[in-house]
């Protein structure tokens, strides 16, 4: 198989990746009570979790922004209780890339910006988000180094 026809096949293999995800979020409607979705609605997440899985794998892309975006979406969806911005986050996300024939930077950059329009935490799932560890304390010292006196 010479290069383009890879190419041509890997592009294919990810078009239909984005459509399985597409379907399977098509199937969840049905499971959304209060705006949340139902334990029923468990087996759509686990499956759509599964092609998640099979889309970071998936050669397609500049670099490893593919990967980026799925990395990005499984941190909003992974051990999550859905609700109905986690499905129109992931419709969001996955009728962009669908349309797109470049996957890159502003791919993931796209994808970050539907998180937030959707009112979803970008921090969710990562290492980065900040807090506080410690608290210091500046002390002015004197010329000759010794400390000032705290005590009146």
């Amino acid at each position: 198989m010479n290069h383009l026809h890879r190419d041509v096949a890997v592009h294919q293999a990810f078009l239909q990746l984005c459509d399985d995800l597409l379907d399977e979020l098509g199937n969840i409607d049905a499971f959304i009570v209060d705006n949340e979705v139902t334990d029923e609605g468990t087996a759509v997440v686990a499956e759509v979790e599964a092609i998640l899985e099979e889309l970071f794998d998936c050669p397609y892309g500049q670099g490893d922004s593919l990967k980026r975006v799925v990395v990005a979406v499984q941190s909003q969806v992974n051990n999550a209780r859905w609700d109905r911005r986690h499905v129109d986050f992931l419709r969001d996300v996955f009728r962009f890339l669908r349309v797109r024939y470049l996957v890159d930077e502003s791919s993931v950059k796209a994808c970050y910006d539907y998180m937030r329009a959707r009112g979803l935490d970008s921090f969710r799932g990562t290492i980065g988000e900040p807090q506080v560890v410690k608290r210091y304390r500046i002390q002015e010292v004197v010329e000759d180094d010794k400390p000032l006196s705290t005590t009146p």
